[in-house]
């Protein structure tokens, strides 16, 4: 579970994913999901899938959890894109992926 977790976050600041023009993107998405009903709903879906693919590794590591844990997380990785999108520099996916893992790291290890 905690490879698969991993594995979510890499993804989501992937080569790919993470690039000037797609993190421009998400924040114009942002924005216009506070006002267009169709791009509420989209955010909507979105952030239930990544949540519910969160939840479903975290419930077997951190029980009940699982669904502060994957929210926080969810918040790490839209905080990140909205900070990148605000900064003058290229788009740091490494620093962004380390990040996102050392939340991680801290949310399991306070479970011990």
């Amino acid at each position: 579970p905690q490879e698969r977790l991993r594995g979510i976050v890499r993804a989501s600041f992937s080569a790919v994913n993470f690039r000037r023009e797609v993190i421009s993107a998400w924040l114009n998405f942002y924005v216009l999901a506070q006002t267009l009903p169709e791009a509420k709903r989209l955010l909507r879906i979105y952030q239930r899938r990544l949540h519910t693919n969160l939840c479903h590794d975290l419930k077997k590591i951190v029980g009940g959890r699982a669904d502060d844990v994957a929210r926080g997380l969810g918040a790490v990785i839209d905080g990140v894109y909205i900070r990148e999108a605000l900064k003058q520099s290229s788009p740091d996916g490494d620093g962004a992926v380390s990040m996102a893992l050392t939340y991680l790291s801290l949310e399991l290890e306070a479970r011990a």
